[in-house]
């Protein structure tokens, strides 16, 4: 049956208790049978995100996991792990997990009540699932949060909801069998960032993937326009870490899913032509500034992928 399989939440985060205790609270409203999770956070913050776990651990049949390492000191206390970025985090989660489903969401999400139902259906017959995601309901809807809702938008009909399967993962709404994220390797430990991405192609290649409209996480985006820049900038660390990685090194042939990184390539004069020559409505001050942010991320990741080829081990 259905209800029967084990299922395995992992929550990465740094110094959001606030938005963790949020985010668990959801899951403990969930349909399925809380007596088959496990939620396993790892932590790699310091503001007290251990008493979020420790207050709900008797209040629910769910069982809890709690791992995490002190910013700046050597891991040397007891029960630590060693921690690089999201993707480190996301592979100490799956390692530490005993369910047979392996779902993923960041702790700045809310899911909905039937998320792990959804997803636990669904994989019951493909290898991954990749659910749907929405502006939290509490938003404000600055400039910033319809910029990105905006891209969202893009992303979903151009990557994810398409004919054949999506094209890659997300991180905040992913699910995927154990057995098949062990024999992939997990996520790439050397990517700032787009790990998920990375995962997703290699996923593509050889296993099934399902797009779950139905499976839908609130994702608290950034509502100021520096935070907005900042989490662009970080992206597109990530992006050019992975051309790098990837493009013209024989390891991967893009084909079709180029698409993928169509704004990574496209120059960045020619995007924010494009952009002023048809400004969004939240703005071209917020388009333009994310863009710069965008392109000098992918700079500066690619630059340091390159130099760090032979110490990453990457192709």
């Amino acid at each position: 049956m259905v209800d029967d399989v084990s299922v395995t939440v992992v929550i990465p985060t740094r110094n959001r208790a606030d938005d963790l205790a949020a985010c668990v609270d959801t899951l403990l409203e969930s349909s399925y049978p809380l007596e088959t999770v496990e939620v396993v956070v790892v932590d790699d913050g310091d503001d007290g995100t251990d008493d979020v776990v420790a207050t709900r651990c008797d209040q629910t049949a769910a069982s809890f996991v709690y791992k995490s390492r002190p910013p700046g000191k050597a891991d040397d206390k007891e029960g630590s792990v060693s921690l690089r970025n999201p993707a480190s985090a996301r592979n100490v989660g799956a390692d530490l997990g005993n369910g047979e489903f392996l779902l993923f969401c960041d702790s700045d999400v809310l899911v909905d009540s039937v998320w792990i139902q959804k997803h636990v259906e669904a994989l019951q017959n493909t290898d991954a699932t990749v659910g749907d995601y929405t502006a939290a309901a509490n938003d404000e809807l600055t400039a910033c949060v319809r910029s990105q809702v905006r891209n969202e938008r893009n992303r979903r009909e151009r990557y994810m909801d398409v004919e054949g399967g999506p094209l890659t993962i997300d991180a905040r709404n992913f699910g995927v069998r154990k057995d098949v994220f062990e024999t992939l390797g997990g996520f790439d430990e050397s990517l700032s960032s787009n790990e998920d991405v990375d995962l997703g192609l290699r996923l593509a290649e050889s296993h099934s993937m399902q797009y779950l409209p139905e499976a839908t996480v609130s994702h608290r985006y950034p509502d100021t326009l520096r935070a907005l820049c900042r989490r662009a900038h970080w992206h597109g660390i990530g992006a050019g870490q992975l051309l790098a990685k990837y493009d013209g090194s024989g390891a991967f042939d893009f084909g079709s899913d180029r698409r993928l990184f169509e704004t990574a390539q496209t120059p960045l004069w020619k995007t924010l032509w494009d952009v002023s020559r048809s400004p969004p409505a939240d703005g071209w001050l917020v388009a333009s500034s994310s863009l710069v942010a965008y392109k000098t991320g992918i700079w500066r990741g690619n630059r340091w992928m390159n130099r760090g080829r032979a110490r990453f081990g990457n192709p």
